[in-house]
């Protein structure tokens, strides 16, 4: 992370990976999982005692870089149909030749110069030699006539079959570097960026005390469980005994509950309780998804709002675990932010500027204890049906929890087809098939706020949300234009589920939860 090792004093090189560059510590299970799959394709284990870095891919699906000793030696893909594939880099191409894997083929001199200087493919007139074991589609690497990789790609015709023609599809193409000539560790890592570390960390001490210093309010943390948010508490601990805040959002995962309660000796913890929220927006609104996402205003704002309406009516500053790094959205977001949906509160973000990598080297540097989830291989810590996760997320899930999983397949199966559940379809508003339920109650719905005490609600909070509008009667002879347009209002006023979400967002507080949990208008 500096030009010069602070070790060594020996200069750094610069790490070349896909941005943004989300890079983690490979747990045993992902190295295992690495291993096998290259034993299936190539014959050989690759991964032994080595520090090995993995960094997420924007994919379809889980995806990784495999980074060992500063090289790009190769990526794994999950396809929900076949499993895990590998895409090889020259490097890991080299190591699996050194250890006698297959999967190898031969150019010649002018074949080879060429692929190196043009990263042309590599046509069968330029073939010496290939493995016998290729068939069309394996993934291969390309040896020059010294056996050195120069290229992988994918076998498009057997060689020995053709004398003409693409042989391998050519995807990258580089002298191979031997990246095995010294040993790394995780301990060498830390040991190495601790100066870099201890700068970060008293930089975001600072940014915590500054801020402090200005905003005069009830100092919170919000600690879901995960890396972030335990660094967060870690810093700010240094500077003040926070309150930490945990939104059980009901479907959090069960080592995630268990492991924020373990924290209970030390820290007040308070909870934000969304209890059956979740299931109960299910049966009303249907399966949430990336496009789609009622489960985060009812099952966290809404649960959080309430809280902080009954133990800081006067408001927070909540530090929490946000990075720039995670998505688009966040790095858009100010260190220092308020949210509309939860106006008692005030964020702040002291590791905004954090990589995954520093957030890794952080918590080895100091000991902290992770969420046991992390260790098994899982990226996510969170809501185990989160529409954002992967498929390979659900196949972790499976593998741990199944009972969780087989509920969330039953409950997809009232809404949706099986292709839909098992493709993961189901996760994208747009990809997946019409939730009919939505044209089945609207009938129901209008026949309801035909009965005159609805109607009159229903007027009321039609006055609240739309300028100017008169009121209206209604009846079961409405036109299309008018359905559509009471459609949205219809499914705010009968589906409300009760979590209090919208009660942050009112402009003028005139909402409120009735004797029944449902909203009223005062």
């Amino acid at each position: 992370m500096k030009e010069k090792c602070p070790s060594c004093r020996s200069r750094a090189e610069k790490l070349k990976v896909t941005p943004p560059g989300e890079i983690k510590f490979a747990s045993e299970k992902e190295i295992r999982m690495i291993n096998r799959v290259i034993e299936e394709k190539f014959g050989v284990t690759i991964l032994r005692n080595e520090l090995v870095l993995l960094n997420k891919l924007p994919a379809t699906d889980k995806a990784y870089e495999v980074i060992v000793n500063g090289r790009r030696i190769l990526q794994v893909h999950f396809l929900p149909e076949s499993g895990w594939i590998p895409k090889l880099k020259p490097e890991g191409g080299q190591l699996i030749y050194n250890l006698g894997g297959r999967g190898w083929i031969i150019a010649d001199g002018k074949a080879s110069e060429s692929i190196v200087s043009k990263g042309v493919n590599l046509m069968a007139p330029g073939v010496t030699d290939a493995h016998p074991s290729l068939k069309v589609g394996d993934e291969v690497y390309v040896l020059n006539p010294a056996g050195r990789v120069i290229a992988t790609g994918t076998l498009k015709e057997v060689w020995s079959s053709v004398k003409r023609g693409v042989i391998v599809k050519v995807r990258d193409s580089w002298e191979a570097d031997d990246i095995f000539d010294k040993e790394s560790s995780l301990e060498a890592a830390v040991e190495a960026n601790e100066p870099i570390l201890k700068e970060e960390a008293e930089l975001s001490v600072s940014f915590i005390q500054k801020t402090l210093s200005f905003v005069k309010k009830d100092v919170t943390v919000a600690f879901s469980g995960g890396k972030d948010s335990l660094i967060v508490l870690d810093l700010v601990s240094e500077v003040i005994d926070p309150k930490v805040i945990f939104t059980d959002t009901g479907i959090e995962y069960p080592e995630t509950v268990k492991y924020v309660k373990s924290f209970s000796g030390d820290y007040d913890i308070l909870v934000a309780d969304a209890e059956d929220g979740f299931w109960r927006g299910f049966e009303i609104l249907g399966p949430p998804a990336r496009d789609y996402r009622w489960c985060c205003k009812v099952c966290k704002l809404g649960p959080t709002n309430k809280l902080l309406k009954e133990v800081f009516p006067d408001g927070c500053i909540t530090f929490v675990g946000q990075r720039r790094y995670e998505s688009s959205k966040r790095a858009k977001q100010r260190r220092i932010f308020t949210n509309p949906w939860i106006p008692l509160q005030i964020g702040a973000s002291p590791i905004r500027n954090w990589s995954s990598l520093q957030v890794w080297l952080y918590i080895s540097w100091k000991g902290l204890r992770i969420n046991p989830l992390y260790l098994d291989g899982f990226d996510r810590v969170g809501c185990w049906p989160c529409p954002s996760s992967d498929m390979w997320d659900f196949e972790m899930l499976k593998e741990r929890h199944p009972n969780l999983l087989k509920k969330l397949e039953n409950e997809l199966s009232k809404f949706l087809p099986e292709e839909d559940i098992k493709s993961g379809n189901w996760r994208f508003l747009r990809k997946r098939s019409p939730l009919k339920f939505w044209e089945r109650n609207l009938e129901r719905w209008i026949s309801l706020l035909s009965n005159e005490y609805y109607s009159k609600r229903f007027n009321n909070l039609l006055k609240s949300i739309r300028k100017n509008s008169e009121s209206i009667r209604i009846d079961h002879r409405l036109s299309l234009r008018d359905e559509r347009e009471i459609l949205w209002i219809l499914a705010k006023a009968v589906s409300c589920l009760g979590c209090g979400s919208c009660l942050g967002k009112c402009p003028t507080g005139a909402l409120g939860l009735g004797a029944d949990g449902k909203i009223e208008i005062s």
